[in-house]
């Protein structure tokens, strides 16, 4: 089998990372056991369907896409060749998992490497260097040999796929905020200079400006973001403020009293402005006020919304950038924080009560702050999904001997004793099939254990699932082992 190059099929398979380390032999064998497909823009395959083959990118370009809650999320798009997805379980050997986690897209026409899923677990039972390229997948899912390059580092592009879709809902609505206040914002100053305009004609123009820019003044420093009535109260100086200004001639009242009482301002103020500006005039110079007190309002709003954009950007900065930061001291209540806010939606949402049992005397850790908030995200994850609807999640912080333990709490159904055990074994997952990568708990565990010289353990009743991390304040000498108790 020859390439569009001339040369075999085993010898392009041999220039691809997720390859590299198999003999001419072994190149050879999967080139026959597999074979070349050309697919044109659309599905490769989707989530859900049984897992047939294994796709391997050659030529074209295309995207993953993964379930994350309920939405569908882009994890990467590439047209690097050797990127690759699809029966990525095909080593287990329980049927029932063999079904597609993720969905892969032709962005234009593509040329793949199909390897069917039989074929791919028997050479798995042989091959080591094939088996440990695949493990990687889980973190680089174009099967680099320069991405994440350790499972104790993190969920690769899947965690970080996570971390997109929760900022971007935490995102969208402040940014719709600021861009709608934006908007307004150049149909006031428009509508302000229209004004104005028509003010600096008038009789005693100059005059008559200087006033009404001191009764502008006033009236912008009580200015405020929400009137502190109740809605009756509000509803009723609306009223009364529309028919004042229809009584003086003052066009679409109703549309201006809202802004009015919202800065506090009543019909004596008014009254004031009219009487300035005299009755030619008294439509324009309402209007002018009013103009000038909602552009306040929307600067407001704006920096109200980019305030909050900036605080959620400053907490993904806790996440840290795809290498590892030097060890550092950390306070983990803070991280837990930043962790928190990135659910906060999914938090608010389902109505789950957080409770934050800190101990604020606890030392701070020595350790990699990226990697931890990695584990808060996995292990706040896992808890957010055993909680069914209404329900609470306890972070519990306690220190001790120099050691400092986080335990987080859900009052989901619990774990059944028959699989405790195995909730740490990569690839094994609670979850309906589909739903989980089956890697978080044991991504936990490895930057807990193997890089942080802690320990990491679960206990589970039903109505109950713990999940405690112990660190050290100074990293220990050699890692312990995960366990799993009821």
């Amino acid at each position: 089998m020859t390439n569009p190059d001339g040369g075999s099929l085993a010898d392009e398979l041999a220039r691809l990372p997720l390859f590299r380390g198999l003999t001419p032999a072994q190149l050879e064998h999967l080139s026959r056991q597999g074979h070349e497909e050309h697919r044109e823009e659309g599905w490769v395959y989707r989530r859900g369907e049984r897992a047939e083959s294994l796709f391997v990118l050659l030529d074209g370009e295309a995207r993953v896409t993964a379930v994350v809650g309920t939405e569908e999320i882009e994890v990467y798009r590439t047209d690097l060749p050797g990127a690759c997805g699809g029966a990525t379980r095909a080593h287990l050997g329980d049927p029932d998992l063999h079904v597609y986690t993720t969905s892969m897209q032709a962005l234009r026409r593509c040329r793949l490497f199909v390897l069917p899923a039989a074929a791919l677990a028997a050479v798995l039972q042989e091959w080591f260097p094939l088996l440990a390229h695949l493990l990687k997948l889980g973190q680089d899912p174009a099967g680099g040999a320069d991405g994440a390059a350790a499972r104790q580092e993190g969920d690769g592009p899947l965690t970080r796929a996570v971390l997109a879709s929760t900022l971007t809902h935490e995102l969208n609505n402040p940014a719709a905020a600021a861009r709608a206040a934006a908007v307004a914002l150049t149909n006031r100053v428009q509508r302000t200079r229209e004004t104005l305009t028509r003010l600096a004609e008038g009789e005693r123009g100059p005059d008559k400006l200087r006033a009404l820019l001191a009764l502008q003044t006033q009236a912008s420093g009580r200015a405020a973001p929400a009137a502190t009535l109740s809605g009756l109260e509000l509803a009723d100086r609306q009223d009364r403020v529309a028919g004042w200004l229809k009584e003086h001639g003052v066009a679409d009242g109703w549309d201006l009293a809202p802004t009015f009482v919202q800065a506090g301002l009543d019909t004596d103020f008014l009254a004031t402005v009219v009487e300035t500006a005299g009755p030619a005039q008294a439509d324009d110079a309402v209007r002018w006020v009013n103009y000038a007190l909602e552009t306040d309002l929307l600067l407001w709003e704006v920096g109200e919304a980019t305030a909050r954009i900036s605080t959620l950007l400053e907490s993904v900065k806790a996440y840290g950038p795809g290498g590892r930061d030097p060890q550092q001291l950390v306070d983990v209540h803070d991280l837990l924080d930043a962790t928190l806010l990135m659910f906060r939606s999914r938090l608010t949402d389902r109505h789950i009560e957080v409770v934050r049992d800190y101990d604020r005397s606890a030392a701070r850790v020595t350790g990699f702050a990226a990697e931890l908030n990695q584990v808060w995200t996995n292990l706040i994850g896992n808890a957010l999904d055993a909680i069914d609807g209404h329900g609470s999640l306890t972070i519990r912080t306690r220190g001790r001997d120099e050691h400092v333990t986080i335990e987080i709490v859900d009052d989901g159904p619990g774990i059944p004793e028959d699989i405790r055990a195995r909730v740490f074994e990569p690839f094994f997952s609670t979850k309906p099939i589909g739903d989980g990568t089956g890697i978080g708990l044991d991504v936990a565990a490895g930057i807990v254990v193997a890089l942080h010289g802690g320990t990491i353990d679960v206990q589970s009743e039903p109505g109950r699932t713990s999940l405690v991390v112990t660190l050290p304040v100074r990293r220990a000498t050699g890692p312990q082992t995960p366990s799993a108790t009821t």
